[in-house]
């Protein structure tokens, strides 16, 4: 299985749950490869920069951990493997654009891609019944909900600054 996430960040909730899923695949004797556009130095999960995803066997399953706009959006819908969401909601634009534009365009292309998404997976998890029921409405029938996988107790080395993954 290849995983896929926009920025992959240790001390967030979207990158504990991709190192937490990470975990209990390879706990089952899953090979999985996680690949994301950033990593954050905190992160202390391996992954690849999504444009070498080329470079690896052809996996049965692709997983997207989706939480906001990005080009890995953009090549999840384009890849032919079968692609299952992980939702984690996407805050509405509005509630940045004031402070932060940049942040809400980001937001505005999460909602667009999402629209596309669901009509290009085969199912979907949700973490919470209300994302459940906002994929529901986008047309996803096949949604689970399972809670995100989280160690709040966990401290992380590192100070948070992005980088690619180059």
């Amino acid at each position: 299985m290849h995983q896929f996430t926009a920025v992959l960040a240790g001390r967030d909730a979207v990158g504990q749950h991709t190192k937490g899923v990470d975990q209990v695949l390879r706990s089952l004797g899953c090979e999985v490869e996680n690949f994301a556009a950033k990593v954050n130095s905190d992160s202390t999960l391996t992954a690849h920069h999504f444009t070498d995803h080329d470079q690896f066997p052809v996996p049965d399953l692709i997983l997207y951990q989706l939480s906001t706009g990005s080009p890995v959006g953009e090549f999840v819908l384009d890849h032919p493997t079968r692609l299952v969401l992980n939702y984690h909601n996407i805050t509405p634009a509005e509630a940045f654009d004031p402070w932060e534009p940049a942040v809400g365009a980001e937001l505005d292309m999460a909602r667009r891609q999402l629209a596309r998404l669901v009509h290009r997976a085969s199912a979907a998890i949700a973490d919470s019944h209300y994302n459940a029921a906002e994929l529901t409405a986008f047309g996803l029938d096949d949604v689970a909900v399972a809670p995100i996988i989280v160690r709040p107790s966990s401290r992380l080395a590192g100070d948070g600054a992005a980088r690619d993954t180059d």
